[in-house]
């Protein structure tokens, strides 16, 4: 359901560029992606550290995939958007920046999702909006079904746009869209390996680091990330996106 409604958000924002252009490049031209300059060397850090992570079960010719990897480069260029097919992207990849709405007379089943907090919104590839909640939240039987859910996302994306008159395969091809995947997705599985360190430390600990003066959080941060990224389950979930990136084509 978050895909199908990223769906309709971009469908809209298409539109409106597809029928007036000069509006929709004067509503966009001051808004600052804060991917473009924020962050690269973590994420760097990040990728490295997944690899490091995985290395143990990757096979010879995912291993060689990587050792040719510049992540300096691959971080820069998926970062910035060099393409044509640009819309108003959401950018907030946490849940806490989406609303649920659940139908209590049917066991709780998610019924709505809605889009809150703009104030990072920017001109850019869905891809961006789509590859970050993704990659911060899938696991493998998820990665695994990744075309399956764009898909679901290119349906629900060009039945809206044709409901508003835009033509799909003219506005946003399909091919595009997966083709735009291999490309600018590599910042958000940097995001979701970072994401996943988070979620695995102990949730006391967490809120105990986070709230003390920074030169105490370093001396206590450092340690728990670097026993974080040596236990198993965050060596699995490495060499699973580690894995999957090869394979879909993004490294």
């Amino acid at each position: 359901m978050i895909f199908r409604i990223y769906a309709k958000f971009h469908a809209l924002s298409f539109a409106y560029k597809h029928e007036h252009p000069d509006s929709f490049q004067e509503i966009t031209k001051d808004l600052v992606d804060i991917r473009v300059c924020k962050h690269k060397q973590n994420d760097i850090r990040c990728l490295e550290a997944a690899y490091l992570a995985a290395i143990g079960n990757l096979d010879a010719d995912i291993i060689k995939t990587f050792m040719n990897i510049d992540f300096k480069e691959t971080v820069a260029n998926a970062r910035q958007y060099n393409g044509s097919y640009s819309c108003l992207t959401h950018v907030d990849y946490r849940l806490c920046n989406l609303m649920f709405k659940y139908d209590k007379t049917s066991n709780n089943a998610l019924e709505n999702v809605k889009l809150i907090n703009f104030q990072l919104t920017c001109a850019s590839t869905p891809v961006h909006d789509l590859s970050t909640i993704f990659y911060t939240h899938a696991g493998k039987t998820d990665m695994d079904k990744l075309d399956c859910y764009l898909r679901i996302y290119y349906n629900s994306f060009s039945e809206f746009l044709q409901e508003l008159g835009g033509d799909p395969q003219q506005i946003y091809p399909c091919a595009v869209l997966i083709e735009e995947w291999k490309i600018y997705s590599a910042g958000a599985i940097a995001i979701g390996v970072a994401f996943w360190i988070q979620k695995l430390l102990d949730e006391n600990e967490l809120s105990s680091i986070t709230s003390q003066e920074d030169p105490t959080k370093i001396k206590f941060w450092t340690p728990k990330i670097s026993e974080t990224r040596e236990g198993q389950i965050f060596q699995k979930r490495a060499t699973d996106i580690c894995k999957h990136a090869v394979e879909y084509g993004i490294f």
